[in-house]
């Protein structure tokens, strides 16, 4: 009698802890997901962020040790090379899609990023009115 009775309460102490573990993993994907809505910064209505492609590694440079692609004053073009993401030992390159100047760099050499992290604020340039 003893034993089934020890036995029972192993197993409701088992389930209780499972369940327990369960919502504590549902409660840490929510509080991440949340985060990761209200962390963006919101850009000046003429400003826009680079952001990462994937995750890895940012370099700042087209390889590893070369001079970065941008400075803080940097015209960008759609296209231009702004840096590279180092993923699985290859250099991807990031590329802008605005035309702008660069007003912030907000990630730092070989740190690691995550995708859709912010890298680079730039302020847009006014287009030119077609004549």
């Amino acid at each position: 009698m003893a034993v089934t009775r020890s036995i029972r309460h192993t197993h409701a102490f088992v389930w209780t802890f499972v369940g327990l573990l369960g919502l504590i993993l549902v409660l840490a994907e929510l509080t991440r997901t949340a985060g990761a809505v209200t962390d963006d910064p919101s850009p000046e209505p003429s400003t826009v962020y680079i952001v990462s492609p994937s995750s890895g590694v940012f370099v700042p440079g087209m390889y590893r040790g070369g001079a970065p692609c941008v400075e803080i004053g940097s015209r960008l073009e759609p296209g231009t090379v702004v840096g590279s993401i180092e993923v699985w030992g290859r250099l991807r390159p990031i590329h802008s899609t605005v035309s702008g100047s660069v007003v912030e760099i907000l990630i730092f050499n070989d740190a690691m990023v995550a995708p859709k992290q912010p890298l680079f604020k730039v302020q847009l340039t006014a287009e030119p009115a077609a004549a």
